[in-house]
């Protein structure tokens, strides 16, 4: 959508294969990504109840911000970019050696669309693991 929508300006030296390339890309990392940005709140409430607010009134002010900054910048750092972009990056380089830019690019992003399916079918099972644990009848008996 992006490559229809934003036409290439005149003097730029991005060509229609780089752009595909780019255009393919996302679309191979973009579902998997938000597969593990879905999961990742999830398994942080099962596996942290207390920090999970219920109800709209729950904490508010500079320290819940700052808590939820944390929790989002160290989820996208640790849990989906350093193995994936690694990977990606690799590939990247390898593929522009042995088939140029405008192949490499989507190379580089199926590589890291793979990581990102291992580590969502990992959260899937983490996420199955949790919610087995997590019994609330078990919890208002004792």
């Amino acid at each position: 959508m992006a490559l229809g929508l934003f036409p290439q300006m005149p003097g730029a030296s991005l060509g229609w294969p780089y752009r595909l390339g780019l255009g393919f890309g996302a679309a191979l990392i973009m579902p998997m990504l938000n597969l593990i940005l879905f999961q990742i709140p999830n398994a942080a409430a099962l596996a942290f109840p207390a920090w999970f607010q219920a109800v709209e009134g729950g904490a508010r002010g500079i320290e819940a911000m700052g808590q939820r900054l944390i929790f989002i910048f160290g989820q996208l750092f640790v849990f989906i970019l350093i193995p994936a972009a690694a990977l990606a990056v690799g590939v990247f380089f390898l593929g522009k050696m042995l088939l140029g830019t405008a192949l490499a690019i989507p190379l580089a992003a199926l590589a890291a669309a793979l990581v990102l399916a291992i580590e969502a079918a990992l959260g899937i099972m983490l996420l199955g693991w949790l919610f087995d644990r997590f019994d609330v009848s078990a919890e208002l008996t004792s």
